[in-house]
């Protein structure tokens, strides 16, 4: 069984980790449709 420290420790690493995820996918999306707005 984990201890609490761990765990929480490793909850938070990822709830950071699905925000950084997140930032680098909305970016992404972002480019993608303004690439398609360039080319429609």
């Amino acid at each position: 069984m984990l201890n609490g420290r761990y765990s929480t420790r490793f909850l938070i690493s990822c709830i950071e980790a699905m925000q950084n995820f997140r930032q680098k996918y909305t970016a992404c999306s972002n480019k993608f449709l303004l690439l398609q707005a360039v080319l429609a």
